[in-house]
């Protein structure tokens, strides 16, 4: 016999705040990178290698690799599509924009707090995933009812008498 699996929803308030959460560091996400474009001059600019360096170990990208990526990364957490891999990915820029700035002088603090504090929340998000309000949710639903329909065991009766 199969079990069905029940999914009780989240409170209303708490998925409200989980998908502002996400659609606010998203779209901090996607601002980041468009400010970023705004300040290139086309066309070589965009290919500039955009170099992060710490002690012997330096990474040498295009800067318009990364610009690609913070821009999918923001707009797909803002829409809840791919949620989990965009927000590691913004992380993981986040610390990339660290180390980047671990080269200039002098280090303070004020230099790592909106990091820290973007790298903590992408974290949070990549744990928590998309929520109820998301492209992901939608998704899943889809495939969970697709799912059912195409199952035999959905499409015989409820109830099924004995043989006396």
């Amino acid at each position: 016999m199969r079990r069905v699996a029940i999914h009780e929803p989240r409170p209303l308030g708490e998925t409200v705040r989980h998908t502002a959460l996400r659609a606010g560091v998203g779209g901090l996400v996607a601002f980041h990178a468009v400010q970023k474009l705004h300040h290139v001059h086309f066309p070589s600019g965009l290919f500039q290698a955009h170099s992060w360096s710490l002690a012997d170990w330096e990474l040498t990208l295009p800067f318009g690799v990364v610009v690609a990526a913070e821009l999918l990364c923001g707009v797909g957490l803002a829409l809840g599509f791919l949620s989990r891999t965009s927000a590691t990915l913004a992380a993981l820029l986040a610390v990339l924009a660290m180390v980047a700035s671990l080269g200039e002088a002098p280090i303070s603090w004020e230099q790592f707090e909106a990091s820290l504090l973007l790298c903590g929340t992408c974290l949070y998000l990549a744990a928590a995933g998309g929520g109820d309000f998301s492209v992901d949710h939608g998704l899943r639903e889809r495939a969970r009812r697709l799912a059912i329909q195409r199952d035999e065991i959905w499409s015989r009766p409820t109830y099924v008498p004995l043989n006396e």
